[in-house]
């Protein structure tokens, strides 16, 4: 998946989750925190030395990166698994049990490339989500 479908899974997922803004904007974080490793990503950009460091897809897209981010902060480490489930649409999947080689992907995803057609889906039915979270908790009566 691409950044910005990660960053608005994030945002739809603190919206159905999180009961505060820091616990929202924590969720959102890690939603691209994962990506770190890629020199192209939102944070990769910011922190320009750790991506030559790391191999993309390798430990940030693991368990045991979820579970050293939940030591910080749970919200972080939400995130972080919202980010693995994403991946884990694509066919190159993650590996979740790094740094055994074995990537994970769910059934349909080898028919699914980062940037196609099902992940312009997904942005998009993840606005309709957005939307309807905004709706539901601003505009309600």
């Amino acid at each position: 998946m691409t950044g910005k479908t990660h960053l608005v899974g994030g945002f739809a997922a603190s919206l159905a989750l999180c009961h505060n803004y820091e616990q929202g904007l924590l969720l959102i974080l890690g939603s691209i925190l994962s990506d770190i490793d890629h020199p192209n990503s939102i944070i990769g950009k910011c922190v320009p030395f750790l991506p030559k460091m790391l191999k993309h897809r390798g430990i940030t897209h693991s368990l045991l990166f979820s579970v050293l981010c939940y030591l910080i902060n749970p919200y972080l480490c939400y995130g972080i698994l919202v980010h693995l489930f994403l991946d884990m649409l694509t066919k190159n999947g993650v590996k979740l049990l790094w740094p055994l080689d074995f990537s994970f992907r769910l059934p349909l995803a080898r028919y699914v490339k980062t940037g196609g057609k099902f992940e312009n889906l997904l942005f998009f039915m993840f606005w309709l989500g957005i939307l309807y979270f905004l709706t539901e908790k601003y505009l309600a009566i």
